[in-house]
């Protein structure tokens, strides 16, 4: 897929990503965009946790409905 060595690059080197992602209703309707964050897990104390992400979720956009979104 385009931008998947981008994103296994990124995220190799622990650094963080942002992902709009565009989903709908079974219909096509209702059509939202769920803003995420993909990064390390932080550590646990001094320790880092290896090999471990975590997708944070920030913000919900309705395209279809009137402003404010």
């Amino acid at each position: 897929e385009a931008g998947y060595a981008e994103v296994r690059a990124a995220l190799e080197a622990d650094e963080s990503i942002q992902v709009d992602l565009l989903y709908g209703d079974h219909e096509g309707g209702q059509r939202t965009i769920a803003r995420l964050i993909l990064s390390a897990w932080p550590p646990d104390g001094d320790e880092p946790i290896p090999d471990t992400q975590r997708a944070t979720l920030l913000r919900y956009f309705n395209v279809d409905r009137q402003n404010p979104r």
